[in-house]
């Protein structure tokens, strides 16, 4: 399994003041974007079920591999939720050194803790939990420090790492597009993106290449859909528009889906994989879109799901360490070990969200307040 993703800040609060345009009147908007929390809290159970179930649960990990890909389901849904709470925090702010400031605080305090541990697990001969055999190079740690291995050819030391790195790809673009004066154009960046990765497709089609196409490239197509989402929420977009968008996008990840993972390749690009991996992928976009939809007019949010979507960073990162440490054995139950997996997961969490994460965020946004420009009226 090589999919999770980390949530997004979630003390990001939804921008001031409320809007109409064209497009039709801004939908309502609590001072927390709830809907969100409850989002990733449902998407991070998605992803330590898939993980405990192919480490110990047959039939689980069965059902996640052969007929729905839970945890590229799950992938989706995050990758969604950071395409639409980027701007808010981008625009919220309105310069782009007090976001990278609570950018860094917000990713590297915990992801370098979770580094750590991965270290001395190693240390421990036991890493085989972790990735790929063998013993790991300092170049490789120092690369993973950066969240940005995988662009300089370094492999992850924890598997699940590889969607950082296309978190940060997708910060680096906004931050581009904000500098240009673009960024607002959602639906047309939207657009370009479909069209880019249809266009690639195509090329490496034509060349023999198609299985080098990264799955990361799914991550930019969910992104921009969120954003343009936000944007609906806002009412800069019309329903009509947000309809095409995401249809384009459901059309997108199909092709995408179909062709790459019908040519030789990689064991989870190729062959019986492209279905459940589709199912997955386009149930985390149906997902994503009617929790929006329903939520942006105020349905009532389980509170379970607020307050795993708060920890879910943490879970996200500290799942492989928990599953490392306690091993299967034939001593234990398998449903026993399985529950001290998702128990020890979520209470070490809590911990960590308490002491490491929130007070790293209440740091960064204090110093990026020293950068951080008056609220726009119009978000």
């Amino acid at each position: 399994m090589t999919s999770a993703v980390p949530s997004q800040p979630t003390s990001v609060v939804a921008p001031a003041g409320q809007t109409t345009s064209a497009a039709g009147p801004a939908r309502s908007r609590q001072p927390r974007l709830g809907y969100l929390d409850a989002l990733r809290g449902l998407a991070v159970l998605m992803v330590l079920f898939n993980h405990v179930g192919e480490a110990a649960i047959p039939w689980l990990g069965n059902f996640c591999n052969e007929t729905f890909a839970l945890g590229p389901a799950a992938v989706m849904i995050f990758f969604a939720c950071s395409g639409f709470i980027i701007p808010v925090s981008l625009e919220r702010v309105g310069d782009l050194r007090a976001f990278w400031v609570s950018r860094a605080m917000r990713l590297y305090p915990l992801y370098w803790l979770s580094l750590a541990l991965a270290a001395v697990l190693a240390g421990l001969g036991r890493y085989a939990y972790l990735g790929p055999q063998g013993p790991t190079p300092a170049t490789t740690w120092l690369a993973n420090a950066t969240v940005m291995q995988m662009f300089v050819g370094q492999p992850n030391v924890l598997i699940i790492y590889w969607t950082l790195a296309w978190e940060m790809l997708f910060y680096i673009m906004l931050s581009v597009l904000f500098a240009l004066g673009i960024h607002r154009r959602s639906v047309m960046l939207s657009v370009v993106c479909n069209v880019s990765v249809l266009v690639l497709l195509l090329a490496a089609v034509v060349t023999g290449r198609a299985e080098s196409l990264p799955l990361g490239l799914m991550a930019l197509v969910y992104m921009f859909l969120g954003t343009v989402w936000y944007r609906w929420t806002v009412g800069e977009v019309s329903g009509r528009v947000l309809a095409r968008v995401v249809g384009g996008a459901a059309v997108t990840v199909t092709v995408f889906s179909v062709v790459v993972m019908r040519v030789e390749g990689p064991p989870d690009l190729a062959g019986e994989r492209r279905w459940p991996m589709l199912a997955g992928w386009l149930a985390g976009m149906a997902i994503f879109s009617l929790v929006v939809y329903w939520g942006s007019r105020g349905i009532r949010i389980p509170r379970v799901l607020l307050g795993l979507g708060i920890i879910s960073y943490s879970i996200y990162l500290l799942q492989a360490i928990v599953l490392a440490v306690f091993p299967l054995s034939t001593n234990i139950p398998v449903g026993v070990t399985a529950t001290v997996w998702l128990v020890a997961t979520l209470g070490l969490s809590a911990l960590t969200y308490r002491w490491i994460e929130k007070p790293a965020l209440d740091l960064g946004h204090r110093w990026a307040r020293r950068w951080r420009r008056p609220a726009a009226t119009k978000p």
